[in-house]
């Protein structure tokens, strides 16, 4: 019996929801189920936000790897819109260093308006590997004030370097005279 990829697409978003939901409860016993998690975790930029949101916070909140969580970020930042922000912002403000750093990431993907605002209000209460994840998530989204804005209040020489090369990247030349 062969079926249509819409068809195929909400079979595997179901079936990575049900994995997901049944997956987050504890630590991963073995690879393979590191492996599932991850699938599961993938498979929800299938879903709606309305399903996916509630599972990828339990994996954002549970025992699971970093690995695991990073690909969670990264689907966040596929959906974007003010939960999946608020998801990101908690983990900018309470993950590992790692996690802090691919959540920053993933907000450049997702784009927001506000949510680049909110980094740039932020912006000098992070630490030089937040500030530098999130002069990145500047540029991925094309925010050429949160740029500029580093690039007129940093003292630190490397903050400096860093934003003027990603504006001349950008081809932002003009906002640097």
């Amino acid at each position: 019996m062969s079926r249509t990829l819409p068809e195929v697409l909400r079979l595997a978003a179901l079936t990575a929801a049900v994995s997901c939901a049944s997956l987050t409860a504890g630590a991963a016993d073995s690879v393979a189920d590191e492996a599932i998690r991850i699938t599961a975790v993938e498979a929800l930029v299938m879903s709606s936000p309305e399903r996916a949101l509630p599972l990828i916070g339990r994996v954002l909140d549970g025992d699971g790897s970093d690995e695991l969580k990073t690909r969670a970020l990264f689907v966040l930042g596929q959906f974007g819109g003010a939960e999946a922000n608020e998801l990101l912002f908690q983990t900018v403000e309470s993950g590992s260093q790692e996690l802090r750093v691919e959540a920053l990431r993933a907000i450049g993907i997702a784009g927001d308006d506000a949510a680049m605002a909110r980094l740039r209000a932020s912006f000098s209460e992070f630490d030089a590997p937040a500030r530098m994840a999130t002069m990145e998530a500047y540029m991925i989204a094309g925010y050429v004030e949160g740029l500029v804005a580093v690039a007129d209040t940093t003292d630190d020489p490397m903050m400096f370097d860093q934003a003027v090369n990603i504006l001349a990247a950008m081809g932002e030349v003009e906002v640097l005279r």
